[in-house]
């Protein structure tokens, strides 16, 4: 009898480790590859974690890998992979298809690959990828439609494909883009709806237009801010309400405002314009309407048409005469180019050109179908141009 239930207990023991037990209820942190190697040793039969899940080596250039945790299904606490030298991906974490408390990934110069997250198919704290210097993509994201936490992808300077996030269509909290200066377009973010509070746009030095935010309808509020190369936001057509405040500022390229035409200026708290060198085309419907209500605003050291609200107001009568905006139907061609670039108006228009550095530094200026470029070195330039008391820039490759 006593070797029954000695029989009896083993089979039960066995039938709990198989269907998986819970574990570590705090948090703990895992500072070796030892301790991450003999996770299955120490906790037998674990496959979730209660709590919180630290991997951040003691001795840098030791952790290289999270092949222990295969175990783990799932993560109830904060899981965050913070300094690790040499870590190259995060195999190891297959199997793991939630992670409540949320995820932070930060200053893992070796880290190239997220790949391994891809069972997981929604997040619901915070998502924060900062300062990983060797990733150019967000490969393992793909699943994920609904983020109920703040995503921050910031700083990670090799970062030039978010295709990964094309499946996502709603980010709760905020969606923070920031110091990406490798992007140049946010085609990934093709399927996102709406965002419930902050949608940050800051410091892309290299984004050229927004370019997969066709889709969004609504936001909290918005600020684009800082990136340099910017020259087109007229992928945000479908924007019909902020809820919130609109900045837009430093964004040294940028010539119009056309894109915000359709957002309702009843959602608006606020309106900041400033230092956007060539932003000169800001009467667009919704600003017109917002800035006729009397709404509240700042708006100084933009170009001609856009530097005040009275100016900006000025120019709102003409919405009704159909004034196009010109940089719609100039072209430089080719573009990049190895020596000139033509100057193609659709409407044969008299357009004076000024041509500038990536610093700044003026080079020539002219009226004319032709800019010559042979005499350069190559690299980034900038294309002042001007018709019909219109200006805008264009940003031209020499290679």
């Amino acid at each position: 009898m006593k070797r029954i239930q000695i029989i009896l207990c083993l089979s039960i023991l066995a039938s709990s480790i198989m269907m998986g037990q819970a574990c570590l209820p705090g948090t703990t942190i895992f500072s070796t590859q030892g301790q991450i190697d003999s996770f299955a040793i120490n906790h037998p039969g674990c496959t979730q974690v209660l709590g919180n899940v630290g991997i951040q080596e003691s001795i840098p250039g030791t952790i290289t890998n999270l092949n222990g945790f295969n175990p783990i299904t799932e993560i109830d606490g904060f899981f965050n992979v913070f300094c690790n030298e040499s870590l190259p991906n995060l195999s190891g974490l297959e199997n793991v298809t939630l992670i409540s408390g949320g995820i932070d990934i930060t200053k893992n110069p070796s880290l190239n690959s997220l790949s391994a997250l891809s069972n997981i198919t929604e997040h619901f704290g915070l998502v924060a990828i900062i300062n990983n210097a060797s990733l150019v993509n967000l490969n393992g994201f793909e699943n994920v439609e609904i983020a109920h936490g703040t995503v921050h992808i910031a700083s990670n300077s090799n970062l030039t494909d978010i295709s990964a996030l094309s499946s996502l269509e709603y980010v709760a909290n905020s969606l923070e883009l920031v110091g990406l200066t490798a992007l140049t377009d946010l085609t990934g973010l093709s399927s996102l709806d709406s965002v419930g509070f902050d949608l940050f746009i800051k410091g892309n030095y290299e984004l050229e237009n927004l370019e997969g935010l066709n889709n969004l309808k609504s936001t909290g509020r918005l600020e684009i801010l800082g990136n340099f190369a910017l020259n087109d936001i007229t992928a945000l057509s479908n924007l019909k309400s902020l809820k919130g405040e609109l900045y837009i500022q430093n964004n040294f390229t940028l010539p119009s405002l056309s894109g915000l035409d359709n957002l309702d200026p009843n959602s608006l708290d606020f309106l900041f314009i400033q230092t956007c060198n060539n932003l000169s085309y800001c009467h667009v419907q919704s600003i017109c309407d917002y800035l006729d209500a009397g709404g509240d605003h700042f708006i100084e050291f933009n170009e001609n048409g856009c530097q005040s609200s009275e100016e900006i107001l000025s120019w709102c009568d003409s919405i009704g005469t159909a004034v196009m905006d010109l940089s719609h139907y100039v072209e430089l061609y080719p573009n990049p180019t190895s020596s000139n670039i033509q100057i193609v108006s659709e409407s044969n228009l008299n357009v004076r050109y000024e041509l500038s550095d990536a610093t700044g530094q003026l080079l020539q200026k002219g009226i004319g179908n032709t800019i010559d470029l042979s005499v350069y070195t190559n690299g980034v330039y900038f294309v002042k141009l001007s018709a019909n008391e219109q200006t805008w820039v264009e940003r031209i490759v020499k290679k």
